[in-house]
């Protein structure tokens, strides 16, 4: 057999299979979806079944599963911060992991779990201040919100856009400058270590949470919560579930109630 046609044979053969492999993965994908869609109309109709009126579009809005994400506490980053808002000083590790740090410009303070206070009496104003925190201290995966105030301006931290809760700073003009405290993000490289529960899951834990009571559910929305972790912190996925009794905060990682920040 010449071979330009074996050649042609095999390139026939090759097209062959690659078309086969496509089609098992699309029915593959199809099946999965519908096995998704099935499990998501069944956790409505188990909600709904139970008193819980939901407007299913809300839950259908929200990402099927977020990951979970950590970090190790960075004394570089903070040392560089520092630096921005004192220039040189000097550092006092206070024990029970509090760094101090404090020049002629003021003094600075770093806690566990991202706690952080500033001081300065150098001038700058509170926006000034707070920019400089930003910059020095940015991160891929980290942004925030900001709030101008009366006294001065506030950040709200996000990660990946959604909201970190209780992760606020807040920085005050003062008679000789500025000051800033709450608790911010200064750590190393984030890492995506896992991810959450899926969506139905959640939906699942909302109605063990309601235990029986009936709900209306007016709003359904994502957000992080800052957690301590040995050297550093963790960013767990949770959803924020508003209901004309209040909102229910169900965290990703445990599939339970926890308290609002």
């Amino acid at each position: 057999m010449e071979w330009s046609k074996v050649k042609s044979m095999l390139i026939a053969l090759l097209a062959a299979v690659n078309v086969l492999l496509a089609l098992n993965i699309y029915f593959q994908l199809s099946r999965r979806a519908g096995a998704q869609r099935e499990a998501f109309e069944n956790s409505v109709s188990l909600l709904q079944q139970a008193g819980v009126e939901v407007e299913p579009q809300l839950f259908e809005d929200m990402a099927d599963s977020l990951p979970l994400v950590q970090s190790q506490r960075s004394t570089e980053i903070e040392s560089q911060v520092a630096q921005a808002l004192l220039g040189k000083a000097g550092l006092e590790e206070a024990g029970g992991g509090i760094s101090i740090y404090t020049s002629s410009a003021g003094s600075v303070i770093f806690r566990s779990e991202g706690v952080f206070e500033a001081v300065l009496h150098d001038g700058k104003t509170a926006a000034q201040l707070l920019d400089a925190i930003l910059e020095t201290g940015a991160a891929q995966g980290i942004s925030c919100e900001k709030t101008e105030r009366a006294d001065g301006v506030s950040a709200q931290l996000l990660l990946d856009g959604l909201p970190v809760t209780g992760a606020v700073l807040e920085c005050s003009d003062t008679g000789q400058g500025a000051r800033a405290s709450g608790r911010w993000y200064f750590g190393q490289e984030l890492q995506r270590v896992s991810f959450a529960a899926e969506r139905c899951e959640m939906m699942l834990a909302l109605l063990t949470v309601l235990d029986g009571e009936p709900a209306h559910v007016t709003g359904v929305s994502a957000a992080y919560r800052q957690e301590p972790l040995r050297g550093g912190v963790q960013f767990v996925p949770v959803w924020q579930i508003e209901t004309e009794k209040g909102r229910i905060v169900i965290s990703g990682t445990e599939k339970k109630e926890i308290t609002a920040e």
